[in-house]
């Protein structure tokens, strides 16, 4: 009995953990040691003194962790009274009771994890850890000996259940928002920010994780157009360059021909800006395109968005405004230099576009390097230390230092931020951009041709533009950003497996984190059912429901009434056996199981504890395990019949 209950213990102990593991992405790593800590110590207390926790160190651990709670920062709070609450739950007792309750409460745990990501590698776990809390719940219910038949059990209950869970997820009706998009106020996970500065791109090269997915109505076009616009950045102070003022909307009325179409799937990033390829002229979100041609949505991107594009590859040849000829050519002051390099450039060339083609040719003829570890920059004139010392840098750099010298040429410059290129995923047939392809790149307006790209980058590195950034950096720096992943990659298997996982997580989003009110809608048109939605809804909701569990219900019981006849005479045995021992006054309570019967009856009367544990365990076998004929059957009969307890405790059975 002893080793049963420290086995229960165990279990719920680990059902607990499972539970309160994915908080620590959400909750300080030291407020999971609390909770650990408070069941390991739950467990000591059970294995050495086999009772419960002492009130004065229940008082103690429950001060301890309402204080952690109130250190918690930001709206996990609750979360993190949640965890502290049923760490502590397992120290009131052993009792069946307690520990039921504490099964029950951690599905709460897990449903409170879900509520905060609802990633599949999470929903997976989420699932595989409901369902272990529930075999501890079957556990902690019928005798430890009938490990298959429980596995069986539950297997049949998850199998039974998934239709009524697909149903409740289709016809449920929907709320017109997330209920969690408050977990992303404080966490920026974009790529970059609406300023750059020397080394803000090189440092994302070692992120990998994915910033944005497209599907493209069409085939997917050349890398070489694959620039996705994010941010145009105005104001300069030498290589620092940041947005200053946003732009005004306007309307664009985009060419009838030509266009462009995709749909882009961007990871949350918390805040307004959106992608798209140059140059964006439609979007079905409510947004603003402005007249830079970035795009704002009206509220911060706290989840998933989903959003049809259309792009047109033509140039925008409109006239300055006043507001952008001062911007465009506004400079700091210093880098003797780089002015005096500019303004021979311009006493040597012609036209604009002559101008550009001295500026890239300086880039090509003067050995600069391509790389993530440049040299550092030292002093206030950065850009001369950048162009005539260093000569090392990554795309911000080109790009900054480019747009300075077109500056102090008198060509109106501007850097643009976003992401170039991306990785196809042949699997699920879209493109996934991520946060290593941040990039940043330069526009130069001409006049009667508008603003025109110009990417310094691909001159010093023309491999950065054709295949990536991984074959544009120097081998050394990949071997040490990632190595493993990169050596893994090369090989087929993986690179299939890595892209079959990716295209699995994007049917998760699509079809279920982004089955909002909208696509339900969609779905009961399809059925006809477009006419009082609401109403359809509930109507169809209690129809189907009630068809699941009708159908469950008939494959539940259909079985139990083939074997009517050979479980009956087990269960009058059974009931024989409980009515001798209400003789006796042991009577049987309607909530206790067989388990918990016999355990209740060998505390008051240990005399009887053999007969009674034999005979519990075999009809528990034969009720419950379906093992054994006729031969058993018979012999708890026998056993029941020989059984004849009395009521004074010193005579024997």
């Amino acid at each position: 009995m002893a080793s049963d209950r420290r086995l229960s213990r165990l279990l719920l102990s680990s059902s607990i953990t499972l539970g309160l593991l994915p908080l620590g992405f959400d909750l300080p790593i030291w407020f999971i040691f609390i909770c650990l800590a408070a069941l390991v110590l739950g467990l000591l207390l059970d294995w050495y003194s086999r009772i419960a926790a002492p009130a004065w160190l229940r008082i103690l651990l429950l001060a301890v962790g309402l204080s952690a709670v109130l250190a918690v920062k930001g709206g996990e709070k609750w979360m993190g009274l949640l965890a502290v609450m049923l760490s502590l739950k397992p120290l009131e007792g052993n009792s069946y009771r307690h520990m039921m309750s504490g099964a029950i409460f951690t599905y709460f745990l897990l449903a409170a994890g879900v509520l905060f990501h609802q990633e599949l590698n999470f929903g997976v776990y989420a699932l595989l850890a409901m369902l272990f809390n529930t075999f501890v719940i079957l556990r902690l219910n019928h005798s430890p000996v009938q490990v298959i038949p429980q596995l069986r059990f539950l297997g049949r209950v998850f199998v039974l259940s998934l239709p009524v869970a697909v149903l409740l997820f289709l016809l449920f009706p929907r709320l017109p928002g997330p209920i969690w998009g408050y977990r992303f106020e404080n966490t920026a996970v974009t790529g970059f920010s609406n300023r750059l500065a020397p080394g803000e791109f090189a440092r994302l090269v070692k992120d990998h994780s994915a910033a944005f997915r497209v599907e493209f109505t069409d085939s997917t076009p050349a890398n070489e157009i694959l620039y996705w616009r994010g941010l145009v950045l105005w104001e300069n102070e030498g290589l620092h360059w940041e947005q200053g003022t946003i732009m005004p909307a306007r309307d664009i009325s985009p060419p009838k021909e030509d266009l462009l179409e995709y749909t882009v799937i961007i990871e949350p990033h918390n805040k307004r800006w959106l992608f798209g390829l140059d140059l964006p002229v439609r979007i079905s979100v409510p947004a603003n395109i402005h007249i830079d041609h970035t795009i704002m949505t009206f509220q911060r991107v706290k989840r998933k968005l989903r959003y049809a594009m259309a792009s047109s590859p033509a140039p925008n040849p409109e006239p300055l405004s006043d507001w952008e000829q001062d911007m465009s050519l506004q400079l700091s002051d210093g880098n003797p230099k780089a002015r005096e390099l500019a303004a021979d450039w311009l006493a040597a060339a012609g036209k604009p576009a002559e101008l550009i083609a001295l500026g890239l040719e300086y880039f090509r003829r003067n050995d600069f390097v391509y790389t993530t570890e440049p040299l550092p920059l030292m002093g206030e004139e950065r850009v001369d230390d950048f162009l005539f010392r260093t000569r090392q840098g990554y795309c911000e750099h080109y790009a900054g230092a480019f747009a300075f010298l077109m500056r102090a040429a008198g060509l109106p410059a501007r850097i643009v931020t976003g992401y170039q290129g991306g990785e196809f995923n042949t699997i699920g047939n879209y493109l996934v951009v991520r946060q290593a392809d941040a990039h940043a790149w330069t526009e130069v307006w001409l006049p009667e041709q508008g603003w025109q790209r110009i990417d310094p980058t691909t001159v010093v590195s023309p491999m950065r533009l054709t295949e990536g950034v991984e074959a544009a950096l120097p081998p050394e720096e990949w071997v040490g950003l990632s190595g493993l992943n990169r050596f893994l990659n090369r090989m087929p298997f993986f690179s299939k497996l890595t892209m079959g996982w990716d295209a699995l997580n994007t049917i998760w989003d699509n079809w279920i984190i982004s089955y909002t009110l909208e696509r339900q809608r969609m779905l009961f048109t399809v059925f006809g059912l477009d006419r009082s939605f609401h109403f359809t809804a509930v109507i169809a909701l209690i129809t189907a429901c009630s068809l699941a569990v009708l159908t469950a219900l008939f494959l539940q019981y259909r079985p139990f009434r083939l074997k009517r006849k050979t479980r009956e005479p087990i269960r009058q045995s059974y009931r024989h056996f409980c009515k001798k021992l209400a003789r006796i006054g042991l009577p049987r309570k309607g909530w206790q199981g067989p388990r918990r019967y016999a355990e209740e009856v060998t505390r008051s009367r240990p005399d009887l504890a053999n007969p009674v544990d034999e005979i519990t365990q075999l009809y528990e076998i034969l009720r419950f395990a379906e093992k054994g004929g006729t031969a058993e059957v018979r012999k708890l009969r026998q056993m029941v019949n020989i059984f004849k307890p009395q009521r004074r405790a010193d005579k024997t059975v």
